[in-house]
């Protein structure tokens, strides 16, 4: 039988899962858009539109070599850079059970 405490704790649960939910969605459509930013400026600007054709296979004189041999690795590469960061620092906290651990520690 659920108490009213547990109505109460249940809802606040719920409130903050979506909330979480949200707040991923948002984040994960701020990553892609400034994926495509970074895909489309450089010395030469290339419209969302190129990149797109582009990333999609279709063959376009100078963005494909600017898009797929340079922007596309670079974005890559810092887009994995920043999860090992995310992944070490995590892990980090979870060795020293400090939420608050910093790289002084050690």
């Amino acid at each position: 039988m659920k108490t009213m405490k547990d109505i109460v704790w249940y809802n606040l649960y719920l409130k903050r899962h979506r909330r979480e939910i949200f707040i991923n969605i948002i984040l994960l459509i701020l990553t892609m858009l400034l994926s495509v930013c970074m895909l489309s400026f450089g010395n030469t600007v290339y419209t969302p539109d190129v990149v797109l054709k582009v990333l999609q296979g279709e063959i376009l004189e100078g963005a494909t070599f600017a898009v797929y041999t340079l922007r596309l690795p670079r974005m890559l590469a810092g887009a994995n850079a920043g999860i090992a960061f995310g992944i070490a620092g995590n892990n980090f906290q979870m060795i020293l059970r400090n939420p608050l651990a910093s790289p002084d520690m050690i």
